[in-house]
């Protein structure tokens, strides 16, 4: 039976509309005859070759769209870097895959741009795939750089460099970074060039730069930096960034001076002082009248001054000491340089020796300066001594001005010079009497001699404008003192004893005046007495207490307190049982100076004092230390509840003059004095105390 075929001649068995079964081939390959199963032939594969067969010019135009796209992605890759070895390889572009090419009908043969479309697309698509994945793609190769590391944390490791990019890019680092650069660069002038640039605006950011860099979310308020970095500055206390320093005082911004006067303020030493000092002494060079604004000359001078005082130094104190002497005449009270150099300060002292020499003609200043420096003379003496009082002066200033130092200044140089001329020019030390008080306190030859003369011209007027100052108790005056108004007529009140003993004239044959005259020294006299007697007392129990405490001190320290010695006092004989338990003792000058100190050490003063313990009748007592003091018992008084034997010896041949007091009491009852002759005659415990005091004899000097 012939097969049958279709209209188009093919084989019904490959037709889709067949309805039979695939029929088995007949070559089958099987030798045992077995039916094999026949591929299926894919008819659409075969519909595609039929149509390349008749549209060859689609086949170039594929080849050359696939080329094209390979081109583009070596293009992109060399210039993004993937085939670099020195950097790594960036994730691969996602490349969307070739589409299929659709059947097209012959009709569209003869147009060869609508081929090319969907290669172009998909060569667009890459490129648009890459870039999204790898931003640098996009980029050119010669500009794509890392992200800069962030400023390290260690502050102390900053470089200048990482202040400059901290400070265009705000870094909140960078105010504790500038506390630390002036902490660790104290005297390091290497790094004021770096603050220096803080304080200059800042430099814009580059076009570069913003691209690089984000804005800053808070900026670095300008103020608060200026005020580090000048704080930095005043730490770092050298020559350059004290100049700096200076320069910006004459910014017109209010805070900024503010903020320069206490950073010199706050890092005391001698370059942020000497800016400071030339605020006060020179305000009108750092701010001129035409650029003031509201710091105006006069109120920087105040405020400088102000925070000057707590740490001003005593050179700093002797040249607005030496500025003020000039024109002291014209600076009013109530000037706070003034106010401040004439506080009763041991630190003001050397800088009140200048005053008071060069602007001495001021009488209120005058006045005013000797009393302050009477105080400061009798510390110095009562520490020389070792006595009680001079706890009385001590202050924590003196602290840092030990009382030698005073000595050395107020007993030599033009001061003392100064004193001593004034003595000589004084006609009266009534209207003098601060001068005289301070000449009582220097332990000089040449000074007792001057005051010796003034005492004799003015003895008539008698102490009490002395007294009234506290020369006699009070003061820490030189012990020569007591020889000085010993050597004066004196008369005790009661009657008796008077260094006066020439004939007086009869009063009816003294005219009205002349009785006037004499009334007036006879009180003098008795004056002058209560007087001596009031100063050797205040020396018997400065001596006493500073003798007890010596004793006090060498038992706690298991050392002996005192040992008796065979000659106590030169030229003083003791009692046969007498027991000493108390000595003080001072000799200037000492006999370990040597050189040159000790040959300017020529004002000599010896000080004794011995308290003895004794069993005997006390009238036989007072005889015997009588003669040894050379005082008429008929003469002794009583003073302090003791019976006081008033004396002094003159050496001629040595030119030495000294002066000695006994005082005589029943130590059974707690040093009451002697009531009756019969108590007298009664042998008993007996407390004696000798006190004597030797100089040169100021009358040979004058």
């Amino acid at each position: 039976m012939p097969m049958n075929r279709n209209p188009r001649g093919q084989d019904p068995r490959f037709s889709k509309d067949s309805q039979d079964p695939p029929q088995h081939s007949p070559w089958s390959d099987d030798a045992g005859g077995e039916e094999c199963e026949e591929l299926p032939i894919d008819s659409s594969r075969s519909a595609f070759q039929r149509w390349l067969r008749k549209n060859p010019n689609a086949v170039q135009l594929m080849l050359a769209g696939g080329l094209s796209l390979a081109v583009i992605v070596l293009v992109i890759g060399w210039r993004v870097g993937w085939f670099h070895r020195s950097s790594p390889s960036p994730a691969p572009v996602a490349q969307s895959p070739t589409p299929k090419t659709p059947a097209v009908p012959s009709s569209s043969a003869s147009k060869p741009a609508a081929a090319t479309s969907p290669s172009s697309s998909a060569s667009k698509a890459a490129v648009s795939t890459s870039s999204a994945t790898n931003p640098a793609v996009s980029a050119s190769p010669t500009l794509v750089q890392q992200p800069p590391a962030g400023l390290s944390d260690d502050l102390s490791k900053w470089t200048p460099a990482d202040f400059v990019r901290a400070r265009r890019e705000n870094d909140s680092k960078l105010l504790q970074a500038v506390v630390v650069l002036g902490t660790r660069s104290r005297g390091d002038p290497s790094v004021v060039a770096t603050l220096a640039d803080l304080l200059k605006p800042p430099v814009p950011a580059s076009a570069t730069d913003a691209s690089r860099e984000s804005p800053p979310s808070s900026p670095i308020d300008p103020a608060r930096l200026s005020e580090a970095v000048l704080t930095a500055l005043g730490e770092n206390g050298t020559d350059s960034a004290c100049a700096l320093l200076r320069q910006t005082l004459s910014s017109p911004d209010d805070s900024t001076v503010e903020t320069v006067l206490k950073a010199l303020a706050a890092h005391p030493n001698e370059k942020t002082e000497a800016v400071l000092l030339e605020a006060v002494l020179a305000p009108d060079a750092l701010r001129p009248a035409d650029r003031s604004g509201n710091w105006p000359a006069k109120q920087l001078r105040a405020r400088a001054f102000e925070l000057l005082k707590p740490t001003v130094s005593n050179a700093a104190r002797l040249r607005l000491a030496e500025t003020l002497a000039e024109r002291l005449a014209w600076v009013p009270a109530g000037d706070p340089v003034r106010d401040f150099l004439l506080l009763p300060d041991p630190l003001n002292c050397a800088a009140q020796v200048v005053i008071y020499e060069k602007a001495g003609a001021i009488r209120e200043v005058k006045a005013k300066l000797e009393q302050q420096l009477t105080d400061l003379s009798a510390a110095a003496l009562a520490d020389r001594l070792g006595v009680g009082d001079a706890s009385q002066h001590e202050s924590g200033a003196q602290a840092a001005f030990k009382p030698a130092a005073l000595a050395e200044l107020l007993w030599s140089g033009p001061l003392l010079a100064r004193i001593e001329s004034q003595l000589g020019e004084s006609r009266s030390f009534e209207k003098q009497p601060s001068l005289v008080t301070l000449a009582a306190t220097v332990p000089r030859d040449s000074t007792r001699a001057m005051l010796l003369r003034l005492l004799r011209k003015n003895w008539s007027d008698g102490p009490k404008t002395l007294d009234a100052l506290g020369l006699f108790d009070r003061v820490v005056a030189d012990p020569a003192l007591v020889v000085l108004l010993k050597m004066g007529p004196r008369k005790d009140r009661r009657g008796g004893n008077s260094n006066a003993r020439g004939r007086q004239p009869s009063p009816a044959r003294q005219s009205t005046a002349a009785s006037a005259r004499s009334a007036r020294q006879a009180q003098a006299e008795q004056d002058w007495w209560d007087a001596s007697a009031k100063l050797v007392s205040a020396w018997r129990r400065r001596l006493a207490e500073t003798a007890s405490a010596q004793v006090k001190a060498a038992v706690e320290s298991g050392r002996i307190p005192v040992a008796a010695k065979p000659d106590p006092l030169p030229d003083f004989v003791l009692g046969d049982n007498a027991r000493v338990t108390a000595v003080y003792d001072f000799h200037w000058p000492p006999p370990d100076l040597k050189g040159s100190e000790k040959a300017a050490a020529d004002d000599l003063l010896d000080v004794h004092y011995l308290r003895i313990e004794e069993v005997n009748k006390p009238k036989k007592a007072i005889a015997f230390y009588g003669r040894q003091a050379q005082a008429r018992t008929n003469d002794a008084r009583t003073m302090d509840r003791a019976t006081w034997l008033d004396g002094q010896r003159t050496d001629a041949k040595a030119n030495r003059r000294r002066s000695i007091d006994v005082f005589v009491t029943k130590s059974d009852t707690g040093g009451e004095a002697l009531k009756d002759e019969k108590e007298k005659e009664t042998e008993t415990d007996l407390l004696i105390e000798v006190l004597t005091i030797e100089i040169k004899d100021p009358i040979a000097r004058d």
